[in-house]
């Protein structure tokens, strides 16, 4: 695909045109991307709620139900659903379980585990697994 950008000193508020002679996936999917007004992460700590810094964030998982973020220093939770916080994510996180993203920039260490998966420390020595579905996808990013 093409990229063309124009300053314009006039223009106020950016606005995209793409010119293309079908939809297709990617038309899709940039799209949305650039429609998107909500890619804030909110989340509670200590009864106040707080504005995530994805940089921030090592390891988000569902635990009991809920979304868990936990940061540098700190755990917090957010109304959003897993999925949906991984739509606002940047590249540098990825699954690595059903109920686990990580921040691959955040990742202390990676060890083999039992039955064929891997177990995975971050920084701040929150752990988990690596399940064999996200294995392959979770070695390719890493240029393993």
């Amino acid at each position: 695909m093409k990229v063309k950008i124009k300053l314009n000193k006039n223009i106020k508020e950016p606005y995209a045109v793409i010119f293309t002679d079908e939809i297709t996936e990617e038309i899709k999917n940039i799209n949305e991307i650039l429609s998107k007004k909500d890619n804030i992460i909110t989340g509670n700590y200590n009864e106040k709620i707080i504005i995530i810094d994805k940089a921030e964030a090592e390891i988000i998982r569902t635990e009991e139900g809920r979304t868990t973020i936990y940061l540098n220093d700190k755990k917090c939770y957010t109304n959003k659903r897993l999925y949906e916080v991984e739509e606002l994510l940047g590249k540098d996180f990825i699954r690595v379980s059903k109920s686990t993203i990580v921040n691959i920039k955040k990742i202390d260490y990676v060890e083999p585990s039992f039955n064929c998966t891997m177990m995975i420390v971050m920084k701040n020595k929150v752990k988990d697994y690596i399940s064999r579905r996200y294995l392959k996808s979770f070695k390719e990013k890493l240029g393993l």
